[in-house]
């Protein structure tokens, strides 16, 4: 079942609210049911969240995931950028480059 676009949006600043306040676990929680009903701002931050490992275990295979998700459907600078720097933290220097060259 989809959520409407309205609660998307309540859940988004309800989730960056809880972040704010040091609640990243929550946050991430709330981030991700966002990310499953299919907003894509929900799923960058998603990528972002397992990236960093903040509030859950970092994970770079799943950042990347949904981080692609998320360009594939905008095709942002933004979401390539996150990509990018994924990639270099991780050493994959090639893979970084490409993704920064999208991002501009």
């Amino acid at each position: 079942m989809s959520r409407a676009p309205t609660d998307l949006v309540a859940l988004f600043w309800r989730a960056d609210h809880l972040m704010d306040h040091g609640d990243r676990r929550r946050a991430f929680r709330l981030f991700m049911r966002g990310a499953l009903a299919g907003d894509v701002s929900m799923a960058s931050r998603v990528g972002i969240h397992l990236s960093n490992g903040d509030g859950v275990r970092r994970d770079t295979a799943g950042a990347l995931r949904w981080m692609r998700w998320a360009y594939r459907r905008e095709g942002g600078g933004a979401d390539a950028s996150n990509i990018a720097v994924t990639y270099a933290e991780s050493g994959r220097w090639r893979l970084a480059a490409k993704w920064w060259a999208r991002a501009v």
